[in-house]
C-alpha cells in the first residue's frame, strides 16, 4: 500500500520526523509514502503568488517566510544516506497557475525530486479553499468554472505527476 500525500510543511526537517513516519507506516502496512511541502515555503516560488487579489488571501501568504528550496533538498539528501524498511519519495505540491507556466517549468526541470503534485489553489488571485466564507463575496459559478479550467491546464501542461484534490 503506498500513502501518496504526506506534507511536512508544518514541522522541522529531522530524521526524528521521518522515523516516525516509517514507523506508523509499517504499524499500517504501508510500505511506500510519498513526503512533499507545498511551493509556498518557498522563496523560488514566491513569483507565483505575485498576483494574488483579495485581501485575506494576500494576508494568508504574507503570514509565510519563505526559505531556500536548497534546505528542503539538502533534508532529502540527508534522508536518503539512511536506510528504510519501505520507500521513501519526496516531491512537492506546486500551486499551479497557467499564466506562470514558463518559469514553472524552468524551476521544475531544475530540481531532481521523485514526483510533483499539481494543484489549483488559486482562481483569478482568490484562494478557493482558504476559508469558505470568503468565496460568499464572489461568483461562485465564475470561481468552479475557472477552477475547472485551471486544472485543464494544469493536466495539458504535462508539469505534474498527479492533479491533487481534482473536486
Amino acid at each position: 500500500m503506498i500513502d501518496g500525500h504526506i506534507h511536512i510543511e508544518n514541522q522541522p526537517y529531522s530524521l526524528e520526523l521521518i522515523d516516525n513516519m516509517v514507523k506508523v507506516a509499517l504499524e499500517k502496512g504501508i510500505d511506500e509514502l510519498n513526503i512533499l511541502d507545498h511551493t509556498h515555503k518557498f522563496k523560488e516560488f514566491k513569483f507565483l503568488y505575485e498576483d494574488l487579489k483579495d485581501e485575506e488571501t494576500i494576508a494568508w501568504y504574507k503570514k509565510f517566510n519563505p526559505i531556500d528550496i536548497q534546505i528542503y533538498l539538502d533534508f532529502i539528501d540527508e534522508v536518503r544516506k539512511h536506510q528504510y524498511p519501505i520507500k521513501l519519495n519526496f516531491g512537492l505540491e506546486v500551486c499551479y497557475f497557467s499564466s506562470k507556466n514558463k518559469e514553472l517549468k524552468k524551476i521544475l526541470d531544475e530540481l531532481n525530486l521523485d514526483f510533483y503534485i499539481g494543484s489549483v489553489h488559486f482562481v483569478d488571485g482568490i484562494s478557493i479553499d482558504l476559508n469558505p466564507t470568503l468565496l460568499k463575496k464572489y461568483d461562485n459559478d465564475a470561481l468552479w468554472k475557472g477552477y475547472y479550467l485551471e486544472i485543464e491546464e494544469a493536466v495539458k501542461s504535462k508539469l505534474f505527476d498527479v492533479i491533487g484534490h481534482p473536486d
